[in-house]
């Protein structure tokens, strides 16, 4: 199983002025191949921080996925936060600077503003993920210890384009076909207490599938979820729970 850790960044998520939809859209297809997201975090923009929690994230997963900061304005860090924690040099990539003209030549009347030539700067051997709706390339960068470093815009539609079209591949890849799968069971009529001294020995009995209880306005859910190597087999672990419930 492939344990990764998302890293938000972005000062405005930590102000409440935006919602973080892209950790919670990432985590859906993540599971749905079968990588195992354990933690995610939240950073401004400051490379000191954005340093420290990419050494937490390190650490304790196999793949840490960043969104946000790869624009081309002064507060966008991730790049240089990435080469520091690295220890690699940022250097000025001439296909992505021919892109950047490009793009600026083909969708703006208006000249390249200087500032979008730091999107051309790549930590030294890192590989990237060219853009096609934006301007901000995806940066892959392999560490020392075997933890791989995805970093995509935080631009919704950009980082999905990244990640459908090359990280979820490659880590689905490594994955080889699993899957983390949940069934969601409705239950009214009872409090989440109940709910849950009734389904006491159906909890601290079963390691896969786990059981999770999610109390709203009416209702208590219940969530069962399986790690599997694959749907069917997901289905095999989850049917006779669904029924016990």
């Amino acid at each position: 199983m492939v344990r990764a850790e998302i890293l938000s960044v972005g000062t405005e998520l930590l102000l409440g002025q935006i919602a973080d939809t892209n950790a919670r859209w990432m985590s859906e297809r993540l599971a749905g191949i079968g990588v195992d997201v354990l933690l995610r975090q939240t950073v401004g923009d400051n490379v000191e921080r954005i340093v420290g929690a990419l050494g937490l994230g390190a650490a304790r997963a196999d793949v840490v996925l960043i969104t946000g900061g790869l624009g081309p304005t002064q507060d966008d860090l991730t790049r240089e936060a990435i080469a520091a924690f690295a220890g690699l040099q940022l250097v000025r990539h001439p296909d992505l600077e021919d892109m950047l003209r490009a793009k600026f030549r083909d969708f703006s009347a208006r000249p390249m503003p200087v500032n979008n030539l730091r999107q051309a700067d790549v930590p030294e051997g890192a590989r990237t993920i060219a853009p096609d709706r934006g301007t901000a390339p995806g940066l892959i960068v392999g560490l020392p210890s075997g933890v791989t470093l995805y970093a995509v815009p935080g631009v919704p539609d950009e980082m999905a384009e990244m990640m459908t079209g090359t990280i979820l591949p490659e880590l689905a890849a490594r994955t080889r076909g699993g899957v983390i799968a949940s069934r969601i069971l409705r239950i009214t009529g009872m409090g989440e207490s109940a709910v849950g001294e009734t389904l006491t020995d159906l909890f601290e009995g079963s390691a896969n599938p786990t059981v999770a209880y999610l109390a709203s306005m009416g209702e208590v859910k219940v969530r069962l979820t399986a790690k599997a190597t694959s749907v069917a087999t997901a289905d095999e672990l989850l049917e006779p729970l669904v029924r016990e419930v």
